[in-house]
C-alpha cells in the first residue's frame, strides 16, 4: 500500500534514514526550506521502507506544475509505476497541467511508459 503524505517533514526524513546513501542533512534542508505545496509517497513491506518519491508544485511559464524533485525504490521492487500514479492523481488534483522531472538517463523505462517528452538540458559546471 503507498502512503501519502501532504509534508509531514519528521516523517519523510524517518523514512529516509532507513534507504541506503540517503543524505538525511541535504534532506532535512530541503524539506524544511521548502515552503511549497507538496507531497511524498512512499511505500513500507514489513516496516521497511522500499522507496519513496517527493515531488513539489513549480511554476513555469506562469502556470502551475508538479515537479518531481526526488525518488528512490530498493532495487528489485517494481513500485516506481505506483509512486507514479499517485504524482499523476496529484496533479489532477491541483490543476496542474504537467509533471517534470529529471532523470539521469534520457530514456528511463518509466519516462517511456508514462509518455514523458525531453524538453530541454540540464547544463552544469563545476565550481
Amino acid at each position: 500500500m503507498i502512503t501519502r503524505n501532504m509534508g509531514d517533514i519528521e516523517q519523510v526524513l524517518k523514512l529516509a534514514e532507513n534507504i541506503p546513501d540517503t543524505p538525511i542533512n541535504v534532506l532535512r534542508t530541503r524539506l524544511c526550506n521548502d515552503l511549497k505545496q507538496r507531497l511524498i509517497v512512499s511505500k513500507e513491506e514489513d516496516g521497511v521502507v522500499k522507496g519513496y518519491a517527493y515531488a513539489t508544485i513549480e511554476y513555469f511559464d506562469g502556470e502551475a506544475v508538479v515537479f518531481i524533485q526526488s525518488t528512490y525504490v530498493t532495487p528489485g521492487h517494481d513500485i516506481g509505476g505506483e509512486f507514479m500514479e499517485e504524482m499523476l492523481k496529484w496533479a489532477r488534483e491541483t490543476n496542474c497541467k504537467w509533471i517534470y522531472m529529471l532523470t539521469k538517463r534520457k530514456e528511463e523505462p518509466i519516462t517511456r511508459k508514462y509518455g514523458f517528452e525531453s524538453v530541454g538540458t540540464i547544463m552544469k559546471k563545476e565550481v
